[in-house]
């Protein structure tokens, strides 16, 4: 079991730590508007914030990211924001 902080809410996610934050976001929280588009991190069209960067959500894993206790931010969260 994971926590992440997404949105600026704490949810657990019941996942393996290798599971890529863009399968978790999309498959487990359902927080489609991150997409998959190239799957190697050059496109761009997976990217999130996390601690205020950009960050491919395609090469970061659950573990890294539960791991930093980062603050993780995707377009659903941002739109929360206006």
């Amino acid at each position: 079991m994971y926590f992440l902080d997404v949105n600026g809410s704490s949810v657990e996610v019941p996942a393996a730590g290798q599971m890529p934050l863009l399968w978790v976001l999309r498959d487990i929280l359902g927080l489609t508007g991150t997409k998959r588009g190239c799957g190697s991190g050059g496109c761009g069209a997976c990217t999130v914030w996390v601690d205020g960067k950009p960050q491919k959500s395609c090469g970061l894993d659950l573990h890294a990211a539960a791991g930093c206790r980062a603050r993780i931010v995707t377009i659903e969260g941002l739109g929360a924001a206006n």
